[in-house]
């Protein structure tokens, strides 16, 4: 046993770059095993924790798992199959962990099964994931087949609605030539209530196609988009990816869930199929206003200025001038297997909000979809941050945040939405300093992290400078010492800084006296030019 030990130890070594368990039965008319350490962590023990043997493999199989496991292993034992198969056991804590265990049975120099050796790797993040993922395509299938039977539903409702209208129309010339109790005007009657009974199943039929009255309620258009995040990426193929910019802070409007949910999902995947068999980014970004109404297909209510805009942009094939006069048309398609019926469907939804639908396209040169919705009259049930007690410079500007820190973006996002402070969250330096050129005429402020990786928040903020001199910045940091904010980067005038944590008075507070500052040092500069 001692020799194989420590043979089966060398053999450890080999596989010590990865992350697998390696095990051992090197007797099989015994029960004892051999487990490496990686094996026991894996179970949540320390080396040599617990017997490494059968039995003790055995009692830790999930007990919907011990059928199928134990036949593999007797097909490998007797058959000689490789013994390859994923199954749940029970860790140290009490839960069970899904592993996919490989081994092989190796035979003496007489053919005669000897011993069996093999690894195992921890795959039960991978099996979670593989499991949301189904259910959100199950979900995405529903979704698309609910919207393919609502179509229909609602092409069956209008037909059966002129029958009913041609039947109604003579039966009430029957009623109205016939005496008031003749079998002829009775006849009539009968009609009439059996039209009335089918007219209940055609309210029932465009209830289904979502032809019925909205359920409209204030809603924010980037938390819902956000909320979306899982099932759009789900909606695309894996070779394509999602880019989300969103801002916080934007007006409410007015708007049904669900189907804004159902145009948000067709434009998104519209935008994926574009790339048909290679990868590329779709991006989905939330903002005020519209720069191109005259691209409108649809125009609804509201200024352009002042609208609530959801923009799906992709890089992928483009759309042929000849085609974008016929693409929101019913049944009209490009795909070999599309429907006709997905961009249809987002022109209804935009209709019945009164929002504008715009394209802008060229062929071979990617798409953007931009859905514009009215923003909704405020009745006192908004943001907590009214727009009249911000800060001047803030009430109509973009405030531009960067934190590498994902969960820190998004709840500096949350408290400047909450303050009415209209934002817009990044994680990257070059997209920070691209966004704040995209941006710039509409750029009130910028919110920067003292500890991006790569540049740093202090040459980041010269940088900002560079590109727009009288820019407002707040820093963020945990560490107002000299050691945590650079002598030059506190000489700068309209820098402040703010100690995390903060509250949402003081973020807003920090970046008035910014505008403040920033506005004095523009004033200073022109009187010495002068």
């Amino acid at each position: 046993m001692d020799d194989h030990v420590e043979i089966y130890k060398r053999f450890e070594l080999a596989v010590l770059g990865s992350s697998d368990g390696v095990w051992v039965w090197p007797d099989l008319d015994r029960e004892e095993e051999w487990w490496s350490p990686r094996f026991y962590e894996i179970l949540g023990f320390e080396d040599c924790e617990i017997d490494a043997s059968v039995s003790e493999w055995r009692v830790r199989l999930h007990p919907d798992d011990v059928e199928r496991t134990e036949a593999a292993l007797k097909a490998c034992l007797t058959r000689d199959d490789p013994f390859d198969i994923r199954y749940r056991m029970l860790k140290k804590d009490g839960e069970y962990c899904c592993v996919h265990a490989r081994a092989r049975l190796i035979r003496d120099e007489h053919g005669r099964p000897q011993q069996m050796a093999g690894t195992i790797s921890d795959v039960t993040r991978q099996q979670a994931e593989r499991r949301r993922q189904i259910r959100l395509q199950d979900q995405l299938q529903r979704l698309q087949r609910m919207e393919s039977l609502g179509v229909l539903a609602s092409g069956l409702a209008h037909d059966f609605n002129n029958l009913l209208l041609a039947v109604s129309a003579n039966a009430e010339s029957i009623a109205l030539e016939s005496p008031p109790e003749s079998v002829s005007a009775r006849a009539a009657e009968d009609i009439f209530a059996v039209i009335g009974r089918a007219k209940e199943l055609t309210r029932l039929m465009t209830s289904f196609a979502g032809e019925e009255e909205l359920d409209l309620r204030p809603l924010d258009l980037t938390a819902t988009v956000s909320e979306m995040r899982s099932l759009l990426a789900a909606a695309v193929p894996k070779r394509v990816t999602l880019k989300f910019e969103l801002e916080s802070g934007l007006p409410r409007i007015e708007a049904d869930r669900g189907r804004l949910s159902q145009a948000v999902l067709n434009l998104v995947l519209n935008a994926g199929q574009s790339y048909g068999d290679e990868g590329g980014c779709v991006t989905i970004r939330t903002s005020r206003g519209i720069d191109e109404p005259s691209r409108a297909v649809l125009v609804g209510d509201g200024e352009p200025d002042s609208l609530v805009t959801l923009e799906v942009c992709d890089q992928g094939s483009g759309i042929s001038k000849a085609s974008q006069s016929k693409i929101f048309d019913p049944f009209y398609t490009t795909k070999f297997s599309g429907r006709g019926l997905g961009l249809a469907s987002v022109l209804g939804i935009l209709k019945a909000h009164r929002g504008s639908v715009s394209l802008s396209s060229r062929k071979g040169a990617g798409s953007t979809f931009s859905l514009a919705f009215p923003p909704r009259p405020e009745v006192g049930d908004g943001p907590s941050g009214s727009g009249d007690s911000l800060p001047e410079a803030l009430q109509d500007g973009l405030v531009i945040v960067a934190d590498d820190d994902r969960e820190v973006l998004d709840a500096t996002l949350r408290l400047l939405g909450r303050s009415g402070v209209r934002a817009l969250g990044t994680a990257d330096e070059e997209e920070l300093l691209s966004l704040c050129r995209s941006r710039q005429r509409e750029l009130a402020a910028a919110l920067v992290d003292m500890r991006m990786p790569g540049k740093g928040g202090a040459e980041l903020c010269l940088n900002l400078r560079e590109l727009h001199p009288s820019l407002p910045i707040v820093v963020m940091t945990g560490d107002l010492s000299v050691t945590g904010v650079p002598a030059p980067l506190k000489a700068v005038s309209g820098v402040e800084f703010i100690l995390k944590p903060f509250r949402a008075a003081e973020l807003v507070a920090a970046l008035e006296q910014a505008s403040k500052s920033a506005a004095a040092a523009g004033v200073e500069a022109d009187r010495e030019i002068g």
